[in-house]
Parts: structure tokens; sequence; C-alpha cells
């Protein structure tokens, strides 16, 4: 499998509708990007509309691993909270639904949006076991890490 044979979420096709059904002139708040992590290529769509809910999807599928095998990280975003302070970051709560996935399998992305995609690069890190959220934990549990490559991008 190639990476250019990955990218099955349509993140720009997924953004337009979503800015479509929030009705916004300015546009929802929401993340949006992809990028090479230590393990795979990560990819997120996360846009919270006018009425607070959610359009969007994640998919990390790792490098040396089958499509649905447990280095992938698939499905819907649960939760979308913005950075506010004391937190820099955004944090995405995920339900997996890869075949590995068992029970309410969840994993959250913490994403700072401080790079520009070219030569410097936005920070990572994640949580992921059963019932996890950004209420139950909204902090990373270890430092953030630059992505290899890619750029997130915070929509208003």
């Amino acid at each position: 499998m190639t990476f250019s044979k990955v990218w099955s979420i349509p993140v720009v096709a997924l953004t337009m509708m979503a800015f479509a059904l929030a009705g916004h002139a300015e546009g929802p708040p929401g993340l949006v990007g992809k990028g090479l992590t230590g393990v795979g290529i990560l990819q997120i769509s996360a846009v919270v509309l006018h009425d607070g809910s959610l359009v969007g999807h994640s998919n990390l599928v790792g490098r040396d691993c089958m499509p649905g095998g447990d280095c992938d990280a698939v499905g819907p975003v649960l939760q979308a909270v913005p950075p506010s302070y004391p937190r820099d970051f955004w944090c995405i709560t995920v339900k997996r639904t890869e075949a590995a996935a068992v029970g309410d399998l969840r994993i959250n992305w913490y994403i700072r949006d401080v790079g520009d995609g070219r030569v410097s690069f936005d920070e990572y890190s994640f949580k992921t076991d059963l019932g996890v959220d950004c209420d139950l934990f909204p902090d990373p549990p270890q430092l953030l890490s630059p992505l290899l490559s890619g750029d997130f991008r915070e929509m208003h």
C-alpha cells in the first residue's frame, strides 16, 4: 500500500460540507489537517457547528500496518475542544472503529497548531483507552512532539 492510497477521508470536501451546514459567514470553529507522525499518517477534520454538534473524522494509518490493523486509529470525532487558557492546544476525541477496536475504545488527539507546514511543524500527542474524552483527560500524558511533515489549521 502506498501513502497516496491511504487518504480515504476527503478532508476538503468534509470541511466545505461543514461550512455549508453551519450557516456562518465567518465559518465554524474547527481543526483540519494531516501530518506524518512517528508511526504513520494522521488526518483530522473536526468542525463544531452552530448548534454545538460536530462534523468530523480522524484517520491514523500506521506505516508498517495493514488497513484495520492494531496500529490504525480510525473513527468519527466525538468531541473537539479548542485552545483555551491555560491549554494552548486542541483536544479531539475520536471513537475508534477500526477492526482491532473493542468496546468503547477512543483516542484523544492533542494538536498544537504552531507550525507553518513548510519549515516548522505542528505538535501532537495522544491518549487511547476505553471511554477517554477531553473532559476526563484534558492534558496529554506526555509532551507534545513535532510532526515530521504536514500541517493542521484552525478554522474560524
